[in-house]
């Protein structure tokens, strides 16, 4: 049996967790995830109380600097979002890449789960290491419903990425034409 193969058979219900707990303790994979981050992954619910009682490493990181809740979001695992910040986790948290819990759920279109890290405080104006924003990179990707979201919740409009590109400017790049429209109404009011 692979490695994950045997991760997720030790993580599998309480029982298995609580028989393995000395193994579970330092256990990493091949990308440095922790038990918790495999069961934030596959949607594991039953096996996060558990995991964080026995371990609480809310923020480890893997090779990519990802933590359990970016897992979490990666994966659009709305139940163990919510689940982990109830538990302490930041939901401003940031990979290796700069990218935010925010930032990968736009990146992947998953928009409840973009409105449930917004409404936990999810930072509107952070930045990764490109220099984007959530709103370029909402622009970007044509995420339009979420552009209205930050725009109202104070996003700011006028914030360029490295290479000086506004949100905006990165809709028309990629030709979001729902997402220019917004910008032209907002500049008309």
């Amino acid at each position: 049996m692979d490695k994950n193969g045997e991760i997720v058979e030790k993580i599998k219900d309480e029982k298995s967790i609580n028989q393995n707990l000395d193994f579970l303790r330092n256990y990493r994979d091949s990308y440095n995830r922790t038990p918790l981050m495999v069961a934030c992954m596959l949607g594991m619910e039953n096996a996060i109380d558990k995991l964080v009682e026995n371990f609480d490493k809310l923020e480890d990181k893997d090779i990519e600097g990802s933590t359990a809740l970016i897992w979490a979001v990666k994966n659009n695992r709305l139940g163990i979002a919510e689940k982990l910040l109830s538990k302490g986790s930041n939901v401003n948290t940031k990979d290796f890449s700069g990218k935010t819990p925010l930032m990968w759920s736009i990146i992947f279109g998953y928009s409840e789960m973009s409105y449930f890290l917004l409404e936990h405080g999810a930072n509107v104006n952070d930045r990764n290491l490109e220099g984007e924003t959530p709103l370029i990179v909402a622009s970007k990707y044509g995420r339009s419903e979420i552009v209205k979201k930050l725009l109202e919740l104070g996003a700011d409009i006028s914030a360029r990425d490295l290479t000086g590109l506004t949100a905006e400017a990165s809709a028309r790049i990629f030709g979001r034409q729902e997402v220019i429209k917004i910008f032209t109404e907002v500049r008309r009011a």
